[in-house]
């Protein structure tokens, strides 16, 4: 029954974090979007998202069959790879670049969540800004 939830929330995610990009987005557009998307879930979905937090890092999650849920990402590592491929993106793994702009507004949902700061558009901008410096080529 975990296993259900946890895919059933993750494809709920991948949904939202996808919404809106499109192939005739710059790959800059892409990111700036998908981080957006990333913040707007986690916020509208504190629950969800503190469960997939902890599901996924859970012991438990080793020890059962999880279906693997990259394919619901497909197109944003598409993205990537057409941004590595053009030289807008460092040419390092995917796995990194993505982390380098999900983690970042992780962090920031956690800090707002422990009354340690308010999210705002000029702290998301600010996070944003920070995360394509670390990406670009």
């Amino acid at each position: 029954m975990l296993v259900k939830l946890y895919l059933r929330v993750k494809e709920a995610m991948s949904r939202r974090f996808m919404q809106g990009i499109h192939d005739g987005l710059s790959v800059k557009a892409a990111c700036e979007l998908f981080m957006r998307n990333s913040m707007g879930f986690i916020m509208e979905n504190k629950d969800y998202f503190m469960f997939l937090e902890q599901f996924s890092t859970s012991p438990l999650m080793q020890k059962l069959c999880v279906e693997d849920t990259t394919p619901m990402f497909a197109p944003l590592f598409d993205f990537v790879e057409k941004g590595k491929r053009n030289g807008e993106l460092k040419p390092v793994e995917t796995t990194f670049l993505l982390t380098y702009c999900y983690f970042p507004i992780t962090q920031l949902a956690h800090a707002q969540f422990k009354d340690q700061l308010e999210v705002t558009e000029e702290s998301l901008q600010q996070v944003i800004g920070m995360s394509w410096d670390a990406i670009k080529a």
